[in-house]
């Protein structure tokens, strides 16, 4: 797998966790497939197969993908 860890600047509202923070989509071995797990209030773990999706979430905006982190991370928490 292809993996990055992308830093978000310090002006940020900080990346959530939960007792579920994984974030996965379309099964790792599918194309588009990844997986993504906050780290840290600013930093972002991701790892795909696929190197469109690593490239796409690094070229997408910051506050954006911040965003739908945070959304992903509080719709699958179970406590």
């Amino acid at each position: 797998m292809i993996w990055r860890i992308y830093t978000f600047p310090p002006h940020f509202y900080p990346l959530l966790t939960s007792d579920r923070p994984v974030i996965r989509t379309n099964g790792l071995a599918q194309k588009g497939g990844h997986l993504a797990l906050p780290i840290g209030p600013r930093r972002l773990f991701v790892a795909s197969h696929d190197p469109d999706v690593i490239n796409g979430l690094w070229a997408s905006a910051p506050r954006v993908l911040a965003a739908e982190v945070n959304k992903n991370t509080v719709e699958s928490a179970v406590k």
